[in-house]
């Protein structure tokens, strides 16, 4: 990959011509030519909604106790969100993706639902937790 580069000459080593790529996978993060962190926040995204999916049982199970529930929650779902996130260079629309996602999830643990009318800033005094932007 190269980025902001003036000589384009094909890079040979062995006499194996390298290919040229747009981005690629290192250690579990998305390195892109454009640079930013909006590729590897959606992937991160996609995978933090399939673990928090996968645990669905636990998020309706009616056994555990809500801090259970939140203990879990931080330890495999956010764990998986925010791996790689040093190296984020994050905007504001990524920051607020990333809260939107947290927010979705804490009602859906919490079992808080729209007809309630409960703003997303008790939801989270409620599970004793901040912003992932924060």
């Amino acid at each position: 990959m190269r980025i902001d580069v003036k000589n384009n000459n094909a890079v040979v080593v062995d006499g194996q011509e390298i290919e040229d790529v747009d981005g690629f996978d290192c250690l579990g993060a998305r390195v892109t030519k454009h640079g930013g962190a909006e590729d590897d926040i959606k992937r991160r995204l996609g995978k933090a909604t399939a673990a928090f999916n996968k645990l669905a049982k636990i998020w309706r199970s009616g056994q555990l106790s809500k801090n259970t529930k939140i203990r879990i929650f931080k330890s495999n779902i956010i764990a998986v969100l925010l791996c790689g996130c040093e190296t984020w260079r994050a905007t504001k629309r990524d920051e607020v993706k990333l809260d939107t996602f947290l927010h979705k999830c804490l009602r859906r643990v919490l079992k808080v639902y729209w007809s309630m009318r409960v703003t997303n800033e008790e939801a989270g005094r409620r599970a004793r937790t901040c912003t992932i932007s924060e």
